[in-house]
């Protein structure tokens, strides 16, 4: 079965322009800043950053 990318050819120029984290690490820096930016809140960065923890252990 073929997937079908349904993403829009500005998404895809942006997703290459600027591609998504690489590491963790990264990651971690990225919902930082996007804290700062007010995206997420506070208690939202903390528990992704949970999750990432729990990932790490399994």
């Amino acid at each position: 079965m073929r997937h079908i990318d349904k993403r829009g050819f500005l998404q895809k120029l942006a997703e290459f322009i600027h591609p998504g984290p690489d590491s963790k690490d990264e990651l971690i820096e990225t919902l930082a800043e996007a804290e700062e930016n007010d995206i997420i809140n506070a208690e939202s960065r903390v528990m992704l950053e949970g999750v990432l923890r729990i990932a790490d252990m399994t």
